[in-house]
């Protein structure tokens, strides 16, 4: 940029100067910042259009990047995953395509079946491959199991994830929604309540989400057990355990799973292992509901880096790493929220056992989408707004945890925000 060019932008705009440390975190190289209020309104204008697209889901951070220029998002705050357990996999991953007849024999041929790479997971997790289904990701097997199996009515705690609602058969199954109580500093409900509300209305399906998604409540897994036993005349029983590797002590139930005749756990890999653009999940299931999705076209859904995914779970080495991955990113989960819990007086973060916190913004005079754009504007930050998630307002949003090095940038961002 030439002299007069930037004489003619000083004269025109007033602006802030930000340095190029501002994006270390992705190694970016970039031009400083230029922040004014036309830019910001642009910035909006192209936001918005986006997220119209999107429905109840926000736009992935690589869609804005590449259709709003004028931002450099450099922390995905959005987004949730390990970034440690990417970096684990990614050392594989990186190994194996240097072979380079490995990668050309797996992007010619058909991937392994579904039933085939249920037996990678059964030898990892201990469950009978016969009641593992492999989906394209944990979506896959939540709408699978809704539209195929859940009939009548469908009792979903808010506020929640959106496709538990969104991809329900609404010809054979009404949804019964039982907000959830917003205490001091978390979100819970009422065990008794909520048995006495689903014989009341004779719910015979419901879903679970442990710790829940979007506000990272955690059931205990004696209380857990608790609960699906009190249950047990229900027809199908959702429990959706995607972030349970992030509660810090052993909480899943997939040990007790043969304990309860109408359980299905859906699990994503997505989240712990940081490998969402692979695709891969699962969800463990009545041997009958496995064979009738076998039956009716899940055959080969699933890629050949998923199955290489899949395949690391018997990996002893592997899997050291991703425990040692885990465990970090778990302490540093517990000081994220510390720092958070103080960094400002105008908002409220809820506490969380999953590996992203919900914020309140309790300044009236702010709005939850004029902090998102200050963020994305000016720090290059981008958060979830969630004025679309049912059971919640306009004044929520939810940030993830990321390395140690970004969330510190990330608070710093939020304390310079008044």
């Amino acid at each position: 940029m030439t002299k007069n060019k930037n004489k003619n932008k000083i004269d025109k705009y007033k602006f802030k100067i930000y340095p190029k440390n501002i994006f270390n975190s992705l190694k970016m190289k970039t031009e400083s910042i230029v922040v004014n209020e036309s830019r910001m309104n642009r910035v909006k204008e192209k936001y918005n259009f986006l997220k119209s697209k999107s429905g109840s889901h926000s736009p992935s951070a690589l869609l804005i990047q590449k259709e709003i220029p004028e931002v450099k998002l450099t922390i995905d705050c959005c987004f949730l995953s390990n970034p440690y357990a990417t970096d684990a996999f990614m050392k594989r991953l990186k190994t194996a395509v240097s072979d380079e007849k490995w990668l050309y024999n797996q992007i010619e041929s058909y991937p392994a079946q579904n039933v085939q790479i249920a037996e990678l997971v059964a030898r990892s997790i201990g469950i009978k491959s016969e009641n593992i289904f492999i989906g394209n990701g944990a979506t896959e097997a939540i709408s699978a199991i809704l539209n195929n199996f859940i009939k009548g009515k469908i009792l979903i705690m808010l506020p929640t994830f959106s496709p538990y609602y969104e991809y329900i058969n609404k010809e054979t199954t009404m949804v019964h929604y039982f907000p959830m109580i917003k205490g001091e500093d978390k979100f819970y409900f009422d065990i008794d309540n909520l048995i006495c509300y689903c014989t009341t209305n004779e719910i015979n399906n419901i879903v679970i989400i442990n710790p829940n998604n979007p506000d990272g409540s955690l059931v205990t897994k004696e209380k857990m057990k608790e609960l699906l036993k009190r249950l047990d005349f229900m027809d199908n029983i959702i429990l959706d355990e995607s972030f349970i590797e992030f509660a810090g002590t052993p909480e899943s139930v997939i040990d007790s799973f043969y304990e309860y005749k109408n359980l299905t756990i859906i699990r994503s890999m997505s989240k712990i292992f940081g490998i969402a653009g692979i695709r891969a999940g699962f969800c463990i299931t009545k041997k009958e509901y496995v064979s009738k999705l076998l039956e009716n076209g899940f055959l080969w859904n699933s890629n050949c880096f998923s199955i290489f995914f899949f395949e690391l779970l018997n990996d002893k080495e592997f899997m050291e790493e991703y425990e040692k991955a885990k465990d970090k990113y778990n302490k540093e989960l517990e000081a994220y929220y510390e720092e958070l819990e103080k960094c400002n007086s105008k908002i409220k973060f809820y506490k969380s056992k999953a590996n992203f916190f919900l914020g309140e913004l309790i300044d009236k005079q702010k709005t939850v989408e004029e902090l998102m754009l200050y963020l994305l504007c000016e720090h290059g930050i981008y958060i979830r707004q969630c004025a679309d998630k049912k059971g919640l307002s306009d004044r929520f949003f939810r940030i993830s945890s990321r390395n140690e090095e970004e969330n510190k940038k990330i608070v710093e961002a939020f304390k310079q925000f008044n």
